[in-house]
């Protein structure tokens, strides 16, 4: 009796998969998967969808569907990759057999056209019908609500890819707006600086006020653009004290830069490879 009862006193795990509407948004809706998030909006004339999420795991893809055909029956219209990454663009194949057209970056049918090139076997991913560069949004109205999917510059990678819902002004954004989180280690795929400057021209766009992320940040997916304008302020006081200690970036400045002010972020271990980033950017570009 007392193994029944160890048992059954044990703590619920978190489902993988869950499905939630974006607070106060009529018909979009957050897909998760474990802490990956997906955005889909349901119009009367067809399904939006973003990133897949389904790499080597067709399973996540079935259940993202079967999501999906819980709340409407009508026709899975575009999916949208956010970037190349293979984590978010694989295995979409269940979404173009239901009609949909896959729409991407320029640069992302190069890397996945790489991609596959490369490693065949375990390439999974749906190639773009449709593409997207810096200057030139993909912009469509269906069913009555308006989208634009647009570039807005080099930042985590640079082929990245934000989605708009103009109609109720909610942006779709992946990665490189981490919540309250400082970026993962040294920032190697990253673009120094021209993150600062996507997250200035997302700041700065008055046509949302409502950010639906790309990942759970403590449990937490959606933000607003203060916190866009924290992130901000984060990238411009780590700029500004590594630039103070540029002359002993490499022995000294890399283990005793602290910003107190974001001690109680998430990564804030990762503080010193994110340093070593900066120091990086002033010692091979000094302004």
């Amino acid at each position: 009796m007392a193994l029944v009862l160890g048992m059954l006193t044990q703590p619920t795990k978190a489902a993988d998969y869950e499905t939630v509407p974006v607070t106060g948004v009529p018909d979009a809706y957050i897909f998760r998967h474990k802490d990956q998030l997906a955005f889909f909006v349901v119009t009367t004339d067809g399904v939006v969808v973003t990133d897949p999420m389904s790499h080597k795991s067709p399973g996540t893809a079935a259940k993202y569907l079967a999501e999906i055909k819980k709340i409407t029956s009508n026709p899975i219209k575009y999916v949208i990759y956010s970037h190349s990454d293979p984590e978010r663009s694989g295995g979409g194949q269940l979404f173009k057999d239901e009609g949909a057209k896959f729409v991407a970056h320029a640069q992302a049918k190069k890397l996945l056209e790489k991609q596959k090139l490369d490693d065949p076997a375990s390439f999974d991913t749906v190639m773009p019908d449709q593409t997207v560069d810096k200057g030139t949004p993909f912009e469509f109205d269906l069913g009555g609500k308006k989208f634009i999917v647009k570039d807005v510059g080099r930042n985590y990678s640079n082929d990245m890819l934000v989605v708009l819902l103009k109609t109720d002004k909610v942006l779709f954004a992946v990665d490189f707006i981490p919540l309250k989180t400082l970026p993962a280690g040294k920032m190697e795929r990253s673009w120094i600086p021209d993150w600062e400057v996507s997250l200035k021209t997302v700041y700065d766009d008055p046509d949302w006020d409502k950010l639906v992320l790309g990942s759970r940040y403590g449990g937490v997916g959606e933000a607003s653009k203060s916190d866009v304008q924290a992130l901000r302020d984060y990238f411009t006081a780590l700029k500004a004290e590594v630039k103070n200690r540029v002359d002993d970036c490499w022995t000294v400045a890399m283990h005793e830069i602290t910003l107190p002010a974001f001690a109680n972020w998430g990564n804030y271990k990762d503080l010193p490879g994110n340093v070593e980033r900066y120091c990086y950017y002033w010692t091979a570009d000094p302004k």
